[in-house]
């Protein structure tokens, strides 16, 4: 047959008289016939054809794609997990409605872990050991109160017998969010019996109706907070137990009401609101109440939040020293907004290419919600593989090296920086990057200082004192230019004309100076350079940035980039040792602070860079530890999110230690390799 070439294929065409010459016996030809695979050749074309997948996967360093013909495991009960995770919160009848108690309370939403099999009853006797320990409360003892659970967007309570995995199977949750309702025994005298047997829970109306905007950054509409524009004069309660401008999720539940669950989502973020109109678009501001006391407070982002009570007996919130987390660590009951924002809003991942950086964040920062989200950064290489690092110093990085190529690539000036109009940067662009600027503020209290101080201050609505621009200018040209006008100004009868036409002409000056007209052109020039040309730019940002304006005074903002500069004494200062150190590591650390001391502010920037993620100072402990290390494995290795720098401890010499930590600073290729 193989001289023949009969193959299986040519065997399945031949009948039982030709068949019968190469295989005598029937039985034979019938188990033959029966053994050759059908359709072997379609089975090789597609064995080949995943074969060629897999060569240009790997050739892309992408995993190979596995062809399974059959899925193992399916319908195996051993390996199904038998708990599953809730988030569990507390609402309190109050003022005729269900309000969710905040943190500072004992409330806020948890996140815990039951099983399938655990009833409601077994989940309430949860909520009551969190948020009643040894029975007692912020309100009053847990026996002062009546108990039941219900279901975010239910209006019955739950049965005491329905378990948890049986409401996963019924509700199709991706979490499962309950909540430990709460009623004084005392107030049912005064409802309904009905209202008494049941504690129904009903939405309250609303005013205006929810708006969902399309997320352009990423995320799915599932997973996407739906925002609603409500009017400013929307009625707050004057209680301080129960607000609703909470850090965490505020639901209303009350009983006058004909709105159906549908019609909103099921996590509402509200807090008093500034509206602003600009052409169609609604720009929603968070008001920050002014706490009253006898010197102005700067604000300071990303920090935690405590109440304070006026004689008027409104609630202010000032704030605190931010903390320090790491990547590993569960955000405390302490955390501030953007610290712990999972109770307020849905997280999202946002993929950023580094060699991409500004035009991957511009496109995902042009979503006019992505503020309202707990946004996180995970980065893509050059080499296409995924950054293993997470967490905040990410995040700082993504931000400073953002700024970096911004400043690079989209900005005119020397010390100062100018954004300059571009055909590819419209409103929508403009937009994203104010968005940016909020985000680094409000969660790192990181601010572009190399910004010129009158667009900085315009940018943020700052009402600033009438000086000149002439000290900006200066800073905003080149040395050489300055040099040029300066001594033009202190004796033009001497100045060389020929550089000093050359200077002015360089930006679009059209009158020839004398030594009676120069400073008034350079001070229209200033003007034309620092605030005219940039108006545009301007007019996008401002609308964004106003609320953090709102909570600074031009002074304060003149002192707050003072203090991010980065200078050799507070770095220097900034530094933690250990508390007990060989010789050894005596000496390394001397190395240390005499390296920082030689820096210059643009070497210090990447010191804070390489140590915390950003180049400015934002007053963080970085905290040096020493390892033994070999001579060829030998280098600085710094945590960002911990603030954590792991330094050798045989430098036998300070030229050694400088020669290796200015070669990892210099290199500029700095990857974050643990998570």
């Amino acid at each position: 047959m193989e001289e023949d070439k009969i193959d299986p294929a040519v065997a399945r065409l031949m009948n039982e008289e030709e068949l019968s010459k190469y295989i005598p016996r029937y039985g034979d030809r019938v188990f033959a016939k029966n053994w050759m695979p059908i359709n072997a050749e379609d089975h090789g074309n597609e064995d080949r054809k995943q074969k060629l997948i897999n060569q240009i996967r790997e050739k892309m360093k992408l995993p190979a794609i596995q062809n399974q013909k059959k899925k193992y495991g399916v319908g195996n009960k051993n390996a199904e997990s038998k708990t599953r995770k809730i988030e569990l919160g507390w609402m309190s009848y109050q003022d005729g409605s269900y309000k969710q108690v905040r943190r500072p309370k004992g409330g806020g939403t948890r996140e815990i872990v039951v099983k399938k099999e655990d009833t409601v009853s077994n989940v309430l006797d949860i909520g009551r050991k969190l948020f009643f320990p040894d029975g007692e409360s912020a309100k009053r003892n847990a026996d002062d109160f009546n108990f039941m659970v219900c279901v975010s967007g239910s209006e019955e309570p739950l049965k005491k017998d329905q378990t948890v995995g049986g409401l996963y199977e019924a509700t199709h949750y991706k979490i499962l969010r309950l909540y430990v309702c709460t009623r004084l025994k005392d107030q049912d005298s005064d409802q309904s019996d009905e209202t008494d047997r049941n504690l129904t829970l009903k939405r309250p109306r609303l005013t205006s109706t929810p708006d969902v905007t399309p997320c352009t950054s990423g995320c799915n509409n599932q997973t996407r907070i739906q925002t609603l524009h409500s009017p400013p004069s929307m009625p707050v309660s004057s209680n301080d137990d129960v607000l609703p401008s909470s850090d965490d999720e505020v639901v209303f539940l009350g009983n006058d009401v004909n709105t159906s669950f549908d019609m909103v989502s099921d996590t509402l973020v509200y807090s008093p609101v500034h509206v602003d109109y600009v052409g169609n678009e609604i720009f929603v501001e968070t008001i920050l109440e002014k706490v009253p006391s006898e010197s102005d407070s700067v604000f300071i982002p990303g920090s935690t939040f405590y109440e304070v009570t006026d004689a008027e007996g409104m609630v202010s919130e000032v704030p605190q020293d931010p903390p320090q987390t790491t990547d590993s660590q569960e955000p405390t009951n302490n955390d501030s907004f953007f610290e712990n924002p999972r109770h307020v809003t849905e997280s999202e991942t946002v993929i950023i290419r580094r060699v991409h950086c500004v035009s991957d964040m511009i496109q995902a920062f042009s979503d006019n919600n992505i503020l309202l989200a707990n946004v996180k950064f995970k980065r893509v290489l050059e080499n296409g593989e995924e950054e293993a690092g997470i967490g905040d110093g990410v995040f700082q990085d993504c931000i400073t090296e953002f700024w970096d190529t911004f400043f690079a690539t989209r900005t005119c000036g020397t010390t100062y920086k100018i954004p300059t109009l571009h055909h590819s940067y419209q409103e929508s662009e403009w937009e994203a990057v104010a968005r940016i600027f909020a985000i680094g503020w409000l969660r790192f209290g990181y601010l572009p200082i190399q910004l010129a101080p009158p667009f900085l201050k315009e940018a943020l609505s700052l009402p600033s004192p009438e000086t000149s621009l002439m000290e900006v200018f200066f800073n905003y040209i080149s040395p050489t230019e300055k040099d040029v006008l300066s001594e033009a100004l202190q004796d033009f009868q001497s100045a060389d004309m020929d550089e000093v036409l050359s200077v002015l002409s360089s930006h679009s000056c059209t009158v020839l100076p004398n030594e009676n007209n120069l400073q008034k052109i350079l001070e229209e020039i200033a003007h034309k350079e620092m605030v005219q040309q940039p108006a545009y730019i301007i007019k996008c940002w401002k609308p964004i940035l106003r609320s953090i304006g709102e909570t600074m005074t031009a002074e304060n903002l003149d002192k707050i980039t003072e203090n991010l500069q980065p200078k050799a004494r507070n770095v220097a200062k900034s530094i933690k040792f250990q508390q007990s150190m060989s010789q050894s590591e005596t000496t390394v650390s001397n190395h240390l602070l005499r390296f920082i001391r030689e820096r210059d502010q643009k070497e210090l920037g990447l010191f804070l860079r390489y140590c915390t993620g950003s180049d400015l100072f934002l007053s963080k402990t970085i905290e040096v530890t020493f390892k033994e290390m070999s001579e060829f494995s030998r280098r600085p290795i710094a945590h960002t999110c911990t603030q954590h720098l792991e330094l050798a401890s045989d430098y036998s010499t300070y030229a050694e230690f400088r020669a290796e930590f200015c070669s990892v600073l210099n290199s500029g290729v700095w990857v974050m390799d643990m998570s």
